[in-house]
């Protein structure tokens, strides 16, 4: 008798808190900190959000998955206060492995912040921090998580912005811009009289506008009825198998009968006959030749 094969659990079959731990140990030891670290960053449990709503496609209840991280946080402690390293330097960033409580992620999080002048999203910051700062795209990526926990940035949803605060802090020289808006004011007398001549010229503009437009509308008017006479003249064709087209003729003058009659070049059929006028009976001489 054949033995049954061992069909291995499905993915949501593990514990959530065991997922979200594991989530957490994969993050902490890319990041180079220790598992408390990531499990009280904002950015890192929104990451872990969106990957539990991934791994489990049944669908769970958000609230329950944050209080979940929230209960793993109390477990895990974060890096005590005596063992982050004292003395810290403003070296351009090579590796971004420290944890992310040391110190030296705030000096990069406020060198990101200065490159967001307008909403970007998270492709355009990894561009533009590539180009101005150097940095690689794992790392912008980490300097942006940074940037959210210490307030420099936010995310609206859509891109990431400049928190106003910190702006307002940096820019102790205030700067003055001369702006022109819409608002109301109190009229004078003067106002006034331009006012009413501004109507006049108004009014002066709509009469010349609206003639304009009755005889743009008399032309096309005209235009449709030649239009429409042309396609019964096309339907009518069609209905008769025939239609009236210029054909080459000759106009031929017998003098005997005094008779003009047209003959089609095509058929040699006879268009129409009639009568000779008293100039076209005038015969023309030829020139006598010199003696």
């Amino acid at each position: 008798m054949a033995m049954a094969s061992v069909i291995p659990p499905p993915p949501n079959a593990q514990p959530l808190v065991e997922q979200i731990r594991a989530l957490a140990e994969r993050m902490a030891k890319s990041v180079g900190c220790n598992v408390g670290d990531v499990l009280r960053r904002t950015k890192s449990r929104n990451w872990m959000l969106g990957q539990i709503r991934r791994l489990r496609p049944e669908g769970l209840d958000d609230d329950e998955v944050r209080e979940c991280i929230a209960g793993l946080s109390k477990v895990h402690r974060p890096t005590p206060v005596g063992e982050q390293p004292v003395k810290l330097t403003n070296r351009r960033p090579i590796g971004g492995l420290e944890p992310s409580e040391w110190p030296c992620w705030s000096g990069r999080a406020e060198s990101l912040g200065v490159q967001i002048v307008y909403p970007m999203d998270i492709a355009e910051v990894i561009r533009r921090s590539q180009r101005a700062l150097g940095w690689t795209r794992n790392f912008t990526i980490q300097s942006t998580a940074a940037a959210e926990d210490v307030g420099e940035l936010w995310w609206d949803g859509l891109y990431w912005q400049r928190t106003k605060e910190r702006i307002i802090v940096q820019n102790t020289k205030a700067k003055v811009k001369r702006v022109v808006r819409h608002l109301p004011v109190e009229l004078r007398d003067a106002d006034r009289s331009e006012l009413v001549r501004r109507l006049n010229d108004n009014d002066e503009e709509r009469k010349a506008t609206k003639a304009e437009l009755n005889e743009q509308v008399r032309t096309l008017k005209a235009k449709l009825g030649k239009l429409e006479q042309d396609r019964e003249r096309v339907i009518a064709s069609i209905q008769t198998g025939r239609e009236t087209q210029l054909v080459t003729c000759e106009e031929r003058h017998d003098f005997s009968s005094r008779t003009v009659t047209t003959v089609r070049k095509d058929t040699g059929a006879v268009v129409d006959s009639r009568e000779m006028t008293q100039d076209e009976l005038q015969l023309v001489l030829p020139e006598a030749s010199p003696s």
